[in-house]
């Protein structure tokens, strides 16, 4: 189906259905049953639903089974009336309607006369009854009380037992800055985020937010829910979690908040790898929110602003040669009390020169050095909404927001270089909503959407500039390693300097939403449509000797030469070598349509037995580039095409028909027992980055040149063995990419079995099985690598002396979609609802994840420990996921204490209103694999030394991690350090020529344990003001929390590296207080 014709089909269905829904859910529902006091039901009585915010209401009529549902409520407190001739008018106070909320409010009417009205005031049961979907809601009293690190309100997500931060995860672009969330075993980029109805996911799929580093405006949110599994067909586009909010409104009251955060490193405790002194940090966040009406009960406003100062210094861990390896002296592989001595190559004395010595010697000849680096970051978030009332029937909002970010930081993966990366974003949304009462049982919601993100970087001069020039390269270069900065330090430091490269991103998403509901006795019926546009602007300007750091997973773009150790960088011996001769630009105009429909029948089959479903479908367009077309390889040995994506072309989701469906049953009928489940199929449409790479690209208006074992440091010199290629745009393509024509779309299956019971009015615990199939998932690997011998016991030989299969070509990327993941977890909750002072949620889950990689298309995301797709061979690489984290505990509480009982008017202010708050995380380590380090294999892949593992050595009987530490000296810190993690002893170097037979991701990391805490001190100054004090610690015990190990086992000589299970840096801060001050009113 093409564009236009898809278009027509969209223009027909909203005029035969006056309306359909995207998938996101901005309001809640009231339910319920009434009846008299002999339990018979009561048809035709009148039910009024008010809120009492703002005096909207809502009148409806019960069925002949005297049901009523009311859906599409706004959120905020209501009372619900109900009446009917010849019984008394009984009304419910203080239901708080939550987001996605079906909150079932029944009436047992007794006899009397209408003008009598009783009154029951108390919270709507605590159970939903009708839903199976799993879900957590945050509630406003958790965003005002917990304490939120950087105060950016995506944290809320992680009080969730099956989702959590993966902190592995580094950024390679200047997207995604917020925490990266994995959810159910799923990637970072598998999430949605979804704020009053709109999607605001950035970029590239992942946690949207600004160069700050996170979600500002914590403020402005009223309602936060989680779904993890099993959603009905509503939601689509995510296989992790759906995450929602809605934003704070106008009422009939005004209402407003002035408030400032304050941290300093005087108040900080020192972190393991600082210096003697603590690192100076400045930290300011201030900002205000008012809101009220315009015009009572019709029209009401809301605005906010938050701003962000920031100047933090920060310690640097990275590792050198030490003066010994600059020589040419190496620890003996044989005896490591000898030494052997290897000729330096006298065209690598001034590069060596340029690497400051280590303050730690490691072996090996390499040695950790440490140095501050002072970071600088900037925001400014306003928002502002206007709601108005037009009548009962049609309700009107809008909202803006803007968002500006800086940030000065050191450049991901460069280590020792005076360059910083300057990062600016600015991100704006704007949201246009119509809500109409057709009639008492169909309603029409309309949504329109503008999500806007203009990331940009440059890089920074922020100190002395050391040239390192390259012969006949014309620009500045770098020297880098196969397994540097992204093994989390395993490798020497890359080496570079670069001119100004400059990026810059536009992305745009435009959306139409429109939703019916519609109430047809036991049935609750839902029919939804969303038309989704997306834009994608990037402009990079390639110039000569940009930085590109081949262990990382980006390209070589600049001037780099690349090696597999210390060794071979002493005697010259590059890898290879990938530069731009001249000055390139390249940039996409990436476009996508997406359509979806859904249809959701919520049947409540009995008063205690609901079952949820639902069916979705999804039309997407591939991936088109309006300025350029594209160079493809069919397959391997196919003949370079170049020609023209259109979007017109077909729909890359033809399949995608999703089934859902799931159930309730209140077990005993008075909602205190509910056992729930469900079974789903669920999407992850190629919408953002992931697009990219559905078309390869080339560079546009440079001289590339690419060399497998090149001279040094001129590469233009022909020398034996070496393999050179030159590329002139127009005429040639130095690599390629081999991929389907229509790729398979990102896939799972999900089902869960849940049980809540209630165990007093006020708590519940909640146990949960969930588990969830990946399917289509995306990844790619080097298919052009070395010609091979086929073994009978199906492992492979790489002989000395050949070449790549495709000679001509540089790598070939091969994108496949048939990656496959299997998740399971067992989940407990139990919780209490804020009542007599005390409110608490504490969580655990037991979990494992499996996959065949857990790197996707979407390298800007790298985790440390993960091992990259050996060329495609999935059945000797599946094992434990990358995200499988096997335990996780999350814990968070509210106390308030005991008022003061006297009667002294002082001594009550300051003894009066004290409260306080925590969370507590307890979990397990993410699994990591130790690898070779360098090509051993001879495969001649892109990042060979992290495809390849090492053989088990059968001689070792011991534990394979090292309880062994080192005075806590080290680091000069406060705790012990390991010094190292893991045995090296327990691995052997395989054969030259052949892989080892160590499994993927058989270790498992560092676990992590914190706890943050909140005192505050409410004063009540009037009846309607008061002033909060806030004291907040972050990592309350000080608790020194390990980021992943080195995984590098290997120097090329053969020899253990010095680095080999070490870890340089800790996961999270050390201890930090924070003061704040807010006025509320």
């Amino acid at each position: 189906m093409s564009v236009k014709n898809c278009c027509w089909t969209v223009l027909v269905s909203l005029l035969l259905c006056v309306g359909t829904t995207r998938a996101q859910v901005t309001t809640g529902t009231i339910l319920g049953t009434v009846s008299d006091s002999s339990g018979a039901v009561v048809p035709g009585a009148t039910i009024t639903i008010r809120n009492v915010e703002t005096g909207i209401s809502r009148t409806l009529t019960a069925d002949a089974a005297g049901r009523y549902l009311a859906p599409q409520l706004p959120l905020g407190n209501y009372e619900v009336t109900a009446g009917s001739a010849g019984f008394q008018t009984m009304i419910r106070r203080g239901i708080e309607l939550s987001l996605g909320r079906q909150a079932e409010v029944n009436f047992n009417l007794q006899v009397g006369a209408v003008a009598e009205a009783v009154t029951v005031t108390g919270e709507a049961p605590l159970i939903e009854t009708t839903t199976s979907s799993v879900s957590g809601l945050v509630n406003p009293s958790q965003m005002r009380d917990l304490p939120l690190n950087v105060r950016s309100y995506e944290q809320l997500a992680f009080l969730q037992p099956n989702v959590y931060w993966q902190r592995n995860a580094i950024d390679e672009t200047n997207t995604g800055y917020a925490p990266k969330i994995s959810a159910g075993g799923m990637r970072v980029g598998y999430n949605a985020y979804i704020v009053d109805g709109i999607d605001i996911a950035d970029t590239t799929g992942l946690t949207p937010g600004s160069v700050a580093g996170g979600l500002a405006g914590v403020e402005t949110v009223r309602e936060y829910r989680v779904l993890t599994n099993n959603f009905p067909a509503q939601y689509g586009n995510a296989l992790g979690a759906i995450i929602e909010v809605a934003s704070k409104g106008g009422t009939n009251s005004f209402h407003g908040t002035v408030f400032e955060f304050l941290r300093n490193s005087a108040m900080d405790a020192r972190n393991f790898f600082d210096p003697k002194s603590v690192p100076p940090f400045r930290r300011n966040q201030f900002g205000g929110i008012l809101g009220g009406p315009i015009v009572k009960d019709r029209l009401f406003f809301f605005a906010s602003y938050e701003a962000l100062r920031e100047r933090l210094t920060t310690t640097r861990n990275v590792l050198t040669p030490t003066a010994d390896a600059k020589r040419g002296i190496f620890p003996d592989p044989a005896d490591p009390t000898k030494t052997l001595t290897i000729p330096v190559n006298p065209a690598v004395v001034p590069y060596l020169a340029l690497y400051p010595l280590p303050q730690l010697d490691l072996g090996s000849g390499v040695g950790r050095y440490s140095f501050p680096f002072n970071n600088v970051t900037g925001e400014d978030y306003l928002t502002g909404r206007v709601d108005y009332q037009r009548s009962d029937k049609v309700s009107y909002f809008a909202r803006y927001t803007f968002d500006d970010g800086e940030r000065i930081a050191p450049k991901a993966g460069v280590a020792i270089d005076p360059w910083a990366d300057r990062s600016v974003s600015r991100n704006q949304t704007i949201t246009l909503a119509e809500t109409r009462l057709l009639t008492g049982a169909l309603i029409n919601e309309f949504r329109a959407g503008f999500v806007r993100y203009t990331p940009a970087s440059l890089l920074y001069l922020t100190g002395p500039d050391p040239q390192i020039q390259f012969p006949n390269t014309g620009g500045a270069g770098n020297i880098a390693f196969t397994t540097g900065y992204s093994a989390g330090g395993t490798g020497i430091a890359t080496l570079g300097i670069a001119a100004r490269p400059f990026e810059r991103q536009n992305g745009n998403t435009y959306q139409l939403v429109d939703n019916v509901s519609y109430v047809k006795s036991a049935h609750s019926l839902k029919i939804g449509f969303n038309m989704e546009r997306f834009q994608d602007n990037v402009l990079e300007r390639t110039m000569e000797g940009l930085y590109a750091n081949s262990g990382s997973g980006t390209s070589n773009q600049g001037d780099t030469f690349t090696f597999e150790s210390v060794e071979r960088l002493i005697q010259g011996r590059p890898r290879s070598f990938s530069g731009v001769l001249t000055p390139s630009a390249q940039g996409t105009s990436g476009r996508v349509w997406l359509f979806a429909w859904y249809f959701q029948d919520d049947y409540r089959v009995r008063s205690n037995f609901t079952l949820n479903l639902g069916v979705r479908y999804e039309f997407l367009t591939p991936y088109a580039n309006r300025n350029r077309d594209f160079v493809i390889l069919n397959d391997l040995f196919g003949t370079p095409k170049r020609r023209q994506e259109k979007a017109s072309e077909g729909n890359t989701c033809s399949g995608c028909i999703d089934p859902r469906f799931g159930f309730a049953w209140d077990l005993f009928s008075n909602g205190a027992t509910v056992l729930k489940g469900g079974f789903g199929i669920f999407r992850n449409q190629l919408l953002h980055f992931n697009g990219y790479y559905t078309v390869p690209t080339e560079a546009q208006g440079g001289v590339n040149l690419s060399a497998d074992n090149p001279n040094f440091p001129d590469p233009t010199v022909q020398i034996p063995g070496a393999v050179l290629r030159y590329s002139l745009t127009g005429t040639g393509n130095v690599g390629a990419t081999v991929r389907p024509r229509i790729p398979a779309t990102p896939s799972a299956m999900q089902w869960n079995l849940t049980l809540d019971q209630r165990l007093t009015p006020n708590m519940t615990v909640r146990v949960a099985y969930m588990a969830s199939k990946g399917y289509h998932l995306d990844s790619g690997y080097t298919a052009n690598i070395n010609t091979y011998e086929d073994r009978p016991d199906g492992t492979r030989f790489f002989a000395p002396g050949v070449h790549r299969i495709r000679p001509e070509f540089a790598g070939i990327n091969t994108i496949r979609w048939d990656f496959n993941s299997m998740y399971n977890a067992f989940t407990v909750t139990l919780g209490r609802r804020l009542s007599r002072g005390i409110g608490f949620e504490s969580s655990y889950a037991f979990s494992r994840a499996t996959d065949d990689t857990s790197l996707g298309l979407a390298w800007r995301v790298h985790l440390t420990s993960e091992m990259r797709t050996p060329d495609g061979r999935r059945n000797t690489f599946h094992g434990l996921s990358g995200l499988d984290m096997r335990h996780r505990s999350i814990s968070n509480f509210t106390y308030e204490l005991p008022s003061y009982a006297g009667t002294s008017g002082a001594a009550k202010k300051l003894l009066s209103g004290w409260q306080m708050n925590g969370i507590l995380t307890l979990q397990s380590g993410t699994p990591l694999t130790p690898w070779i380090g360098f090509d051993r294999a001879n495969t001649r892949a892109a990042n060979a030394g992290e495809q390849q593992r090492p053989d088990i050595n059968p001689a070792y009987s011991g534990s394979r991690l090292c309880p062994c530490t080192v005075p806590s000296a080290l680091g000069g810190g406060v705790q012990e350090a390991p010094q190292r993690y893991f045995n090296p002893a327990a691995f052997l170097l395989p054969a030259a020529g052949t892989d080892g037979n160590l499994g993927r991701n058989t270790l498992i990391g560092p676990g992590f344990t914190n706890f943050d805490f909140a005192l505050v001190k409410n004063t009540a100054l009037t009846e309607r003001v008061n002033l909060l004090f806030r004291l907040e610690t972050f990592n309350l015990f000080n608790r020194v929390n390990w980021s992943q190990p080195s995984n590098r086992l290997f120097e090329t000589s053969g020899a253990y590296t010095g680095s080999t299970g070490v870890i340089t840096a800790t996961s999270n801060a050390s201890r930090q207080l924070q003061f704040a001050l807010k006025l509320t009113f």
